[in-house]
């Protein structure tokens, strides 16, 4: 055996195995970056949030963070405006299907608003 060609000492610290995943996360990280974000995707994202939390604030689902239903009428109001505005304005960017689709989620939006809302008169 040559002693010249001694096995290199084994480094302190993470796993290979670690290592190895840390570098896919950050390729995959790095990926995720290079996709183009346009203005309607962000509008459909937020479509959907303001759509969801609708729906807790109006007591209809528990809430995502606690498990419990609680009713906030005041701010699903304010969620189901935003989220009519802005399908407003994603509305012009998608094929008619795709339009019907959202004037229906705001339109059972408001209907439960309105019933949430007289239920609690």
């Amino acid at each position: 055996m040559d002693e010249s060609k001694e096995a290199a000492p084994e480094q302190p610290g993470e796993p290979e195995e670690a290592q190895g995943e840390e570098k896919q996360e950050e390729q995959q990280g790095q990926e995720e970056q290079a996709i183009p974000l346009d203005v309607y995707a962000l509008l459909n994202y937020s479509v959907a949030l303001m759509r969801d939390f609708a729906w807790q604030a109006m007591g209809l689902v528990p809430n995502a963070g606690t498990g419990k239903i609680e009713r906030h009428l005041d701010q699903a109001q304010i969620a189901i405006d935003t989220a009519s505005f802005l399908c407003d304005k994603l509305e012009p960017s998608l094929p008619e299907g795709e339009q019907a689709k959202l004037r229906a989620m705001v339109r059972d939006l408001k209907i439960n608003f309105v019933q949430q809302r007289a239920q609690g008169e």
